[in-house]
């Protein structure tokens, strides 16, 4: 039987002289203070149970915070499981009972019935709560582009690669988008601004020219001139863009033997969306089997048409 909170566990946590429990004090602290949380995934929990009868398991609590304590940790779920064994602080934090001790498989079982709907739900609360702080407004993307090479084109004749990064208080990203643009006018950027971003939304780029094309959006835009060279990475505003960035490369090259530009689209849609679903990433099955079932078929000619990328005007 599955409760939503362990109500005979403490709210307060093992003390240790150590940074870690200071800052898990706090989210724990801000948990409490918002316990439809507890309902939200209740809710998740009870579609992917059979039955609701036996020994209890892990409370709806318990399992949110578990999956929290993963992202903090960055870890996988087997080391998951054994510092939730080994550790008082961290299972202190998970509200476990004495006698509770998650396996690898069961974690991830149950974190995994943890929807998109109800991550993007708790991601904005811990929005407002930056707002109400006056920490974080939630409005800033962060923008860079960079130049792509295949042995179709030489690099004097590629794409340009446009992202843009949404990222939350922490300074985490929530969702990325990138775009294949034909060149670095002025004019090109508005118009990708114009069909990718929310007028009035913050933008930050690293000062190229053609990014004040964000502004002829209605967009607000920073310009931060970070030079070239290993400084041009120091600043901590493009940490994650320019991770994206990397990743994304290395992702198409490790993967792919060739890279041909008119294709380039689509390899940039995969990756859009898996990142912007890693949260529920077990309903991309579900999504690939309704897509399936509700795609025509259609002779191997279309299948291998070019991506129609996204252009101006």
């Amino acid at each position: 039987m599955r409760k939503k909170r362990n109500p005979q566990c403490s709210m307060e946590l093992h003390y240790v002289p150590h940074e870690i429990c200071s800052q898990l004090s706090g989210i724990s602290q801000w948990l409490d203070a918002h316990p439809q949380f507890n309902d939200w995934i209740y809710e998740d929990l009870s579609s992917g149970d059979k039955q609701n009868t036996g020994r209890n398991g892990l409370s709806a609590e318990s399992v949110l915070r578990a999956a929290l304590l993963k992202q903090y940790l960055n870890c996988d779920y087997d080391y998951l499981s054994f510092v939730l064994m080994d550790s008082m602080l961290f299972r202190d934090f998970c509200r476990l009972e004495p006698n509770q001790r998650p396996s690898r498989s069961s974690l991830h079982g149950l974190i995994s019935l943890l929807t998109a709907s109800t991550w993007e739900r708790i991601n904005n609360c811990q929005l407002m709560t930056a707002k109400d702080q006056g920490i974080e407004k939630g409005r800033t993307v962060a923008i860079d582009s960079t130049v792509t090479e295949s042995d179709i084109k030489p690099p004097c004749d590629s794409d340009l690669l446009a992202s843009s990064v949404k990222e939350i208080a922490d300074n985490h990203p929530i969702y990325m988008k990138f775009n294949a643009v034909d060149n670095f006018r002025r004019k090109t950027i508005q118009e990708w601004a114009e069909h990718a971003l929310k007028k009035g939304v913050r933008a930050v780029s690293d000062g190229l020219s053609c990014f004040r094309g964000i502004e002829d959006a209605g967009c607000q835009h920073t310009a931060i001139i970070t030079g070239g060279g290993h400084a041009s990475m120091e600043n901590e505003l493009f940490t994650w863009v320019n991770t994206m960035l990397g990743n994304v490369k290395t992702a198409i090259t490790g993967t792919y033997h060739k890279l041909d530009p008119k294709h380039l689209g689509r390899y940039l849609s995969e990756f859009n969306y898996r990142f912007n679903r890693r949260f529920d990433m077990p309903s991309m099955i579900s999504r690939l089997g309704r897509a399936a079932v509700n795609t025509a078929p259609m002779p191997d000619r279309l299948l291998k048409l070019p991506d129609v990328q996204w252009k101006p005007g």
